[in-house]
């Protein structure tokens, strides 16, 4: 979600930040699936 700018990625024990190779899986199926806005998928790519 945090991807998609619908909330601030904020991360509280027992969560923790996603694996670099993980967020990039996902990132790839948000954009396969077009819930990335284009100007934040440019700009991290």
């Amino acid at each position: 979600m945090a991807l998609m700018d619908l909330l601030e990625p904020v991360w509280r024990l027992p969560l923790v930040p996603p694996k670099a190779e993980n967020l990039a899986r996902i990132r790839g199926v948000l954009e396969s699936l077009g819930l990335l806005q284009q100007t934040y998928a440019a700009s991290t790519n």
